[in-house]
């Protein structure tokens, strides 16, 4: 998989292999409208993989993303396709999508309008929200008995200022970088879920 195009998309949906990339090129309106488009695709996919029928993957697409106890993230949830930073993401990236969705108006939506209109502390908390990857390595420290985390160097390239500073100059791109981070977990989550299901049937066996 290339760092900004991912062959998944061709394989599974039909998409260019550049349709990730060519995302940050569209207009705002058109950006969030299809990268949430693209989210619901890949986890009603996701989802019916998990399940191992396709034959459900049409009606796990008539779910909403985001209802609290029976959307497609209600699922990948309760399955463990999905951590709580990514869940996030996509939990704001529906509250903007629907805002937008409904009036043709919105097509002028501008994105570093919406962030700009925002107080200092809830730019800050935007800018987090939707950088899952920085805010992971944040929130791991190595620890030299386990050996398991971000070491002090690994951490000092993800500070606070430099999302905050990236989010500030363009914030489509912001959103753009943070959904790359959310799209490679669910991709992989596959192979999670092969293990997950290989782990069942021995289990029944």
């Amino acid at each position: 998989m290339d760092t900004f195009t991912f062959d998944e998309l061709s394989l599974n949906f039909g998409l260019p292999d550049d349709f990730f990339l060519k995302l940050k090129e569209e207009d705002d309106w058109s950006f969030i409208i299809k990268l949430h488009a693209l989210f619901e695709g890949v986890s009603s996919h996701l989802l019916s993989y998990h399940f191992q029928d396709s034959r459900l993957e049409n009606t796990l697409s008539q779910l909403e993303m985001s209802g609290k106890s029976t959307g497609k993230l209600a699922f990948l949830t309760s399955l463990e396709l999905i951590n709580k930073d990514h869940k996030k993401f996509i939990l704001k990236l529906s509250e903007i999508r629907n805002s937008l969705v409904h009036d043709v108006r919105n097509t002028t939506f501008s994105l570093s309008g919406m962030y700009s209109s925002l107080d200092k502390n809830q730019r800050k908390q935007l800018a987090k929200t939707f950088s899952p990857y920085e805010t992971f390595i944040r929130a791991f420290p190595y620890d030299p008995k386990s050996k398991v985390g971000y070491t002090e160097p690994e951490q000092k390239l993800v500070t606070l200022e430099k999302l905050y500073s990236r989010a500030e100059a363009d914030f489509k791109f912001h959103i753009w970088i943070g959904a790359h981070s959310v799209l490679t977990s669910l991709l992989n989550m596959y192979s999670y879920s092969d293990y997950m299901n290989s782990l069942k049937n021995n289990s029944d066996e």
